[in-house]
Order: structure tokens, then sequence, then C-alpha cells
């Protein structure tokens, strides 16, 4: 049974990460929305823990929340940008969906 794992808050301030990290099975789908996003920057400190999942696990983020804050240019190629549409479509191709705030 596959998972998409939502995380909406930065490390830095939340644990939402790190339990969705301790939930995450091969298969699974990690999506950064809202302030989430800012875990892709390479200076935040959990960048280094979304690198390492991303050599198991799809790593994806909100289009519209990383452009609504600047991050356009500054993410790594390793992750995938997904719209509304691509939002939508995750939900439909996983079994459950958990939101980790």
């Amino acid at each position: 049974m596959t998972t998409l794992h939502t995380v909406n808050k930065p490390s830095q301030s939340s644990p939402a990460l790190s339990l969705a990290q301790s939930a995450l099975v091969p298969g699974d789908t990690l999506l950064l929305i809202e302030d989430g996003v800012f875990s892709l920057i390479a200076k935040s400190q959990s960048f280094n823990t979304i690198k390492a999942l991303g050599n198991q696990y799809t790593i994806t983020a909100l289009l519209p929340d990383v452009r609504a804050r600047g991050l356009d240019n500054h993410l790594p190629e390793w992750v995938t940008l997904v719209d509304y549409d691509g939002f939508v479509e995750l939900t439909e191709i996983h079994e459950k969906t958990l939101s980790w705030i």
C-alpha cells in the first residue's frame, strides 16, 4: 500500500518531517507544501535529510508554494515540482494520504 506524505512545515519549527520520515516505506512519495518547501533550501537544517530521502523515495514540492516563497531558482534538480492538478494525481495514485502538520 503506497502513501502520499504531505509536510507543511520546515523541520526547524515542527517535528513533521522527522515523523513522516519514520513512516516512509518503498513506493511512498513525500510532498512538501506550504512552508515545508523551505526544507529544500541547501542551507536549511533539513536539506540533508530530504536529500538522503531522495535516494529512496520520490520527493515532490507544490509549485505554487515554491513560487510564492521565491524558491523557483533555488531547488535541487532531484525534486519534482507539481501543480495543483499534479497534487490531485498524486492523491489518486497512492492508496492513502497522510498529512504531517
